[in-house]
């Protein structure tokens, strides 16, 4: 691929290499960012009852907000849900860098070590300002 990228760009191996680390880079973080925005609370809320749980008790979307205003199932179903989003988020990320060996100071290991946090973090971003909810979500205590 990257052979076939620099015929057809001209450009030398390590631009190439750079374009598609930072792709890597961007991905994982947007993607750990989506993961952890999925708003499981507000969702629970609306699927059983119709109402936004941001309007009710803390106005948190997280699973303790769920738990007092709608039982202990749908409470567990969201703290499930919600610390899956930001797991998937370290593991994607993980899946993505770790193969590319990504040279960086501290070297390889260190370098997508640390791009592994980041997205764990950007869930946690995700989880805490969604996008979808008008950037008002839950406090991120499943979801770390």
């Amino acid at each position: 691929m990257r052979q076939l990228l620099a015929r057809v760009t001209g450009a030398r191996p390590e631009e190439i290499r750079a374009v598609l680390w930072s792709f890597a880079y961007f991905f994982c973080l947007l993607a750990g960012y989506l993961l952890g925005s999925i708003p499981a609370g507000y969702l629970a809320g609306r699927w059983l009852q119709g109402v936004d749980i941001r309007s009710l008790g803390s106005g948190s979307t997280g699973a303790t907000n769920v738990l007092r205003q709608f039982g202990k199932g749908p409470a567990l179903v969201v703290f499930l849900v919600d610390v899956l989003k930001g797991t998937a988020a370290v593991v994607l990320a993980k899946a993505v860098l770790q193969p590319l060996g990504l040279p960086l100071d501290g070297g390889a290991a260190v370098a997508s070590d640390s791009w592994v946090v980041a997205a764990g973090l950007a869930a946690l971003a995700g989880h805490i300002w969604p996008v979808w909810l008008g950037w008002r979500g839950g406090k991120a205590v499943a979801t770390a």
